[in-house]
């Protein structure tokens, strides 16, 4: 071969090695793990579980049952003040069938027996059967924050349990921005 051309051939394998050795640096450096909640985030993350888990096993019977009335008394048995938007409690509660019809709602509102299965947090929290958490908005314009999660009874699927809170009220009570509520995983 040709001199010159033996020359460009390790000027250029030079190149590509100075060029793949801070990619790899960077690949090796990098990971994908989540930077660490905020101390305000955490303890939302908390009261969130601990709610979940307290609900979870209250709601399970009534539900299967599609029973509101007991799927009512269950949440307030645990959280007299739910649905009132207290500052202790600050959440609005459903309760939705495995099939995504709204079974029962504290406060109680007129969309019981609606069908959501259409809407894709929803579908997202029942196919995954993981905690999905969603930012809306109300009809005036204001963030609205949700929280559903399934409902699981030995490995098997009975419905999603959902909370909803403002912005002002997660900003109020725990100090929660909204992109730390989004990038938030629950699980």
């Amino acid at each position: 071969m040709n001199k010159t051309v033996i020359h460009c051939l390790r000027i250029i394998s030079l190149c590509l090695a100075l060029m793949i050795l801070p990619l790899a640096l960077c690949l090796v450096g990098c990971t994908a793990k989540a930077p660490p909640l905020s101390p305000r985030a955490a303890a939302f993350k908390k009261d969130v579980r601990d709610i979940l888990t307290r609900l979870t096993p209250a709601l399970a019977g009534p539900l299967s049952r599609n029973d509101a009335k007991a799927a009512e008394q269950a949440i307030l048995s645990l959280y007299p003040t739910a649905g009132q938007e207290q500052d202790d409690f600050p959440f609005r509660l459903g309760v939705m069938s495995k099939d995504g019809v709204l079974v029962a709602t504290l406060p109680p509102v007129k969309l019981v027996g609606a069908d959501f299965i259409d809407y894709q947090p929803v579908q997202e929290a029942l196919k995954n059967r993981r905690i999905n958490t969603k930012r809306l908005y109300s009809p005036d314009g204001a963030p609205v924050y949700f929280v559903l999660a399934p409902i699981m009874v030995n490995d098997s699927l009975e419905g999603l349990v959902g909370l909803r809170l403002t912005a002002v009220q997660a900003l109020k009570k725990w100090g929660i921005t909204e992109p730390e509520f989004q990038a938030m995983d629950l699980n």
